[in-house]
């Protein structure tokens, strides 16, 4: 591996290569950028591909003097050499005169991810930090990383939206994330950095085909390219009519979820008379859309099941991932696994109104703008924040006969597992406040335990 590298300004007359790349990229750009007159923050590794997106950047900067290029390296500290190819990476870049950052982030691996997808994970979470507004995060994936991308997605039996693989352009931390080089074959990039004299980062672990990815690179594509040569091209074609196909169904579900007030929220109504592959259709987006991990079509079958199709009285309760999905009458519900589920009894003695008052159990906090006290009284006892125990009654304003709480959260429409999260609050041994539903007891109501 040499990293010696002087990238001056070498001449690039006549470089047949660069030239194709550079119309790929100003064309992807042009296509997708609002204006000539942004921000590009180029994701540089000191690899082939980034290093010749970095002198395209470079060049596209040159021609529009009132955007801005600036780059990034962020150090996995997963090989020994990582500070060299930092040291490496802020050369380049002072040779071409773009400003470099330089972040070093910890990967963390669990049971659910490979070390790649956790190098993945922390690599994108500090570039989205690193985001500045409004700013393009520009990336060096060609036609065969999406080739790669759909074979890895097609080997664990992907949908359409996992077909789609890496979209040209979206939306990314608190600007944009733009591939330009997307219908470029890989091949084009390495006679680019030949006609440029680069010299680049070569990371061993690319060549270690425990991995995936690298078995498909290594073995799997060379085999396929022997008999189809345009295969990255075909592929990542493929690719771009599956994110057209997801496109579709996300614009046909969109329209439905519109009529829903709450988006973590999903009225069974809007499911009528539709076929069953649109409904699935519509249960994904969904999730989907409040940033949860896509189920798998089993789960997608027994939410159909069990949620959608079941009787007018089920109650039932489908776990996914991180994520959960339950019913009550004629609403499904999402969130997060736990939030669904009813908490053990609690009971604070809150000394200090002035002060929050934080329920551990649900993570409310509640504070004295919450309770509404007798005109001209102040508390001279204790002021007691519990949930219900079962067999509370209360008389509320202009009622003749009291009603169980339990009667009234019903009325009011909450859910059986939120019962036992809504706070009462006591003031003076009386029920002062049913927090979160919007009913006030403190002045002409009375409650009971029997």
């Amino acid at each position: 591996m040499n990293t010696t590298t002087t990238d001056a300004s070498p001449p690039v007359c006549g470089s047949r290569a660069l030239t194709s790349l550079q119309q790929a990229f100003n064309s992807a750009l042009t296509r997708q950028l609002p204006t000539a007159d942004v921000s590009l923050l180029v994701a540089y590794s000191g690899g082939l591909d980034s290093h010749v997106l970095l002198w395209l950047a470079k060049l596209w900067a040159e021609a529009r003097p009132s955007s801005h290029v600036r780059a990034i390296y962020i150090d996995h500290g997963l090989q020994k050499q990582s500070d060299r190819w930092g040291e490496h990476c802020a050369q380049v870049c002072s040779n071409l005169g773009i400003p470099l950052q330089v972040l070093a982030v910890q990967v963390e691996t669990n049971g659910e991810q490979s070390p790649e997808e956790a190098a993945r994970t922390a690599r994108y979470l500090a570039l989205q930090q690193a985001m500045q507004m409004g700013e393009f995060l520009v990336t060096g994936h060609h036609a065969d990383d999406q080739a790669e991308t759909l074979l890895l997605q097609l080997m664990r039996g992907a949908g359409v939206r996992g077909l789609s693989s890496m979209p040209e352009c979206g939306e990314f931390g608190c600007g944009f994330h733009l591939r330009p080089l997307l219908n470029c074959p890989a091949e084009t990039l390495v006679q680019a950095g030949a006609e440029l004299d680069l010299r680049w980062i070569d990371d061993p672990s690319n060549s270690d085909q425990r991995y995936d990815r690298n078995l498909i690179r290594h073995s799997v594509m060379p085999l396929l390219k022997a008999r189809w040569p345009s295969l990255a091209l075909n592929l990542s074609r493929t690719a771009a009519h599956c994110h057209e196909a997801a496109e579709i169904s996300a614009f046909a579900a969109e329209s439905l979820l519109g009529q829903c007030k709450d988006q973590l929220q999903l009225s069974l109504g809007v499911f009528g008379g539709l076929p069953v592959l649109h409904r699935k259709n519509l249960l994904r987006h969904w999730i989907e859309s409040q940033g949860y991990r896509p189920p798998s079509s089993a789960q997608l079958n027994r939410m159909l099941a069990d949620l959608v199709d079941a009787s007018s009285d089920s109650a039932g309760l489908v776990n996914f991932g991180d994520a959960q999905i339950r019913r009550y009458r004629n609403t499904l519900y999402l969130g997060l696994r736990g939030v669904l589920e009813s908490v053990k009894d609690f009971e604070y003695r809150w000394s200090d109104t002035q002060s929050p008052l934080v329920i551990a159990e649900t993570g409310r906090v509640l504070t004295r703008a919450d309770i509404t006290f007798r005109p001209g009284s102040v508390p001279t006892g204790s002021v007691i924040v519990q949930n219900r125990r079962g067999g509370e009654r209360i008389q509320l304003a202009g009622r003749s006969h009291s009603k169980t709480i339990k009667a009234l959260l019903q009325e009011k429409g909450c859910p059986p597992w939120e019962r036992s999260r809504v706070p009462l609050v006591f003031v003076d041994g009386e029920l002062a406040a049913i927090i979160d539903i919007g009913v006030s007891a403190a002045f002409s109501s009375r409650i009971t335990t029997s």
